[in-house]
């Protein structure tokens, strides 16, 4: 989509009503994935980042994204001058960024959180381990039968990892266990091209992990305001 196309105009028309009519100063939490995170990282980059309304941000989990460019080895100073990559649990006014494949998958180049060429890398901080490393992973997927959704404990880690071609994806490992070939069937299952990784489980596989960065963050926000 080129600049100024109907969608992101549609994209800032709402946060500008949302602003003027519905915050009534409160802090914001904005999520987005795939082509959704496109349109939100612009409107970030565009309308809030450097802006008085910076200060009501209190995190975006920009899951699935092509990429969020960041000097190498740094948290801001790329896509964003003044937002940087969350790496803390409890730290707001920051984003999250990340694109999932499973272990092992070189099936193609990432197609999200790929090298990029500008002199900048791209960006990876995951809620599933906010401070970086390896972290358990609280899984959300649908089940065939009542309950309608299954955590997966103990069962799923993830770490963000650069590779030799200087991508830098969400690595997501299945541990050894009585459900690991299920776990891996059902991630395999959603690798619908090379390069893809598992996509459409970006947000799923690290459901919980938001839940639990969200009551950190809220803390925070309620002790600063």
């Amino acid at each position: 989509m080129g600049p100024g196309s109907p969608p992101m105009v549609d994209v800032q028309a709402a946060w500008a009503y949302y602003l003027q009519h519905d915050n009534q100063g409160r802090g914001v939490v904005i999520i987005g994935h795939s082509q959704g995170t496109i349109l939100l990282q612009r409107l970030i980059a565009e309308s809030i980042d450097g802006t008085a309304t910076q200060a009501l941000l209190v995190s975006a989990f920009l899951a699935g994204d092509p990429s969020l460019g960041v000097p190498p080895g740094g948290t801001v100073g790329g896509t964003f001058a003044h937002i940087p990559t969350c790496t803390a649990a409890a730290q707001t006014g920051c984003v999250y960024v990340w694109a999932s494949y499973l272990a092992g998958d070189v099936s193609a180049p990432p197609i999200f959180g790929g090298a990029r060429g500008d002199g900048l890398a791209s960006a990876c901080a995951s809620p599933g381990a906010p401070a970086g490393g390896s972290a358990m992973l609280k899984f959300y997927f649908a089940g065939a039968n009542p309950p309608a959704w299954v955590e997966a404990i103990g069962q799923v880690t993830g770490e963000c990892q650069t590779d030799s071609s200087g991508a830098n994806t969400f690595v997501v490992t299945v541990l050894p266990g009585q459900f690991a070939a299920k776990n891996t069937a059902t991630l395999k299952a959603v690798e619908v091209a090379p390069g893809w990784g598992v996509h459409p489980l970006d947000i799923s596989l690290v459901e919980g992990n938001i839940l639990d960065v969200l009551d950190a963050e809220i803390a925070t926000w309620q002790a600063q305001h």
